[in-house]
């Protein structure tokens, strides 16, 4: 079965990553702010968030790409707002940026953990120790960076467990998903 809002999402982030380190240093402005969301920092990160994006991606098969897309959007709004009132709340002088995928990711984990049954088999490259793996590179950079994106991107994903949020629909989304899935 195909999966065409995580294909999309993946070469999205995959491709403005990539673009970060080369060709975006001396991009305009509007290139920058366009692709600040949906890229990762570092080679590590894209690695690890482009891994953990595929694995998610049967969340996509599950719920169906309009329902997917759906919460995409609502767990990155949500993970976006409450990064937003945490630092205020710190009211740190340097500003954590725009939590991007992280937040979605860590959203994504919650929603994992209350779906999926659990497995006593332990993988190298399990969703679990892949999640583990980029909250310590997260971690590395800035403790303070570290504890706004964690928070953000799990609080989102507690917050979209209430039905209020779960049931939020986007227009265009039923149209987009039926276009990319043609």
């Amino acid at each position: 079965m195909a999966t065409p809002i995580s294909t999309g999402l993946i070469t999205l982030a995959g491709v403005a990553s990539l673009a970060n380190n080369n060709l975006l240093s001396r991009a305009s402005f509007i290139l920058r702010l366009l692709t600040r969301s949906i890229r990762f920092t570092s080679k590590f990160d894209a690695f690890c968030g482009l891994l953990l994006l595929y694995k998610l991606r049967n969340f996509e098969w599950q719920w169906g790409s309009r329902k997917y897309l759906n919460f995409l959007l609502v767990s990155g709004g949500l993970s976006s707002a409450v990064s937003c009132a945490l630092n205020w709340m710190c009211r740190t002088s340097r500003y954590v940026g725009p939590v991007g995928l992280h937040g979605v990711l860590f959203s994504s984990f919650v929603q994992y953990v209350c779906d999926v049954p659990v497995v006593s088999a332990m993988d190298i490259l399990s969703l679990s120790s892949l999640m583990c793996l980029v909250i310590f590179n997260i971690s590395s950079h800035s403790p303070l960076q570290a504890s706004i994106i964690t928070s953000s991107g799990l609080l989102a994903g507690a917050l979209y467990r209430h039905p209020i949020f779960r049931n939020i629909s986007f227009p265009g989304t039923s149209f987009l998903a039926q276009t990319t899935a043609a």
